[in-house]
């Protein structure tokens, strides 16, 4: 069965002027740009490297925020393509 998993991306800008993307549910995840916008659009290559990097095919979608309040990360979610079905996320 496929199953899909959510996780959290945190964006916060670092001392040197950078964006910096990361997420608690992956320690191994960092994505850095110059605007939040260029890290947002770089997350999802990211994420399916890494699970690429486990023998993991997905692909990764941002969701709509629910409201406007910045401070509140929407989730994104990470989905196995069909033939990670016996590999889930």
């Amino acid at each position: 069965m496929l199953k899909a998993k959510i996780i959290t991306i945190i964006i916060e800008r670092g001392r040197a002027g950078l964006f910096h993307a990361t997420s608690p549910q992956m320690t191994e995840l960092l994505v850095s740009g110059e605007s939040v916008q260029e890290v947002r659009s770089a997350v999802p290559a990211v994420v399916e490297a890494i699970y690429g990097a486990h023998g993991k095919s997905v692909q990764v979608y941002e969701t709509e925020p629910e409201g406007e309040d910045p401070a509140i990360p929407a989730p994104w979610v990470i989905v196995p393509n069909r033939g990670s079905a016996t590999a889930p996320c």
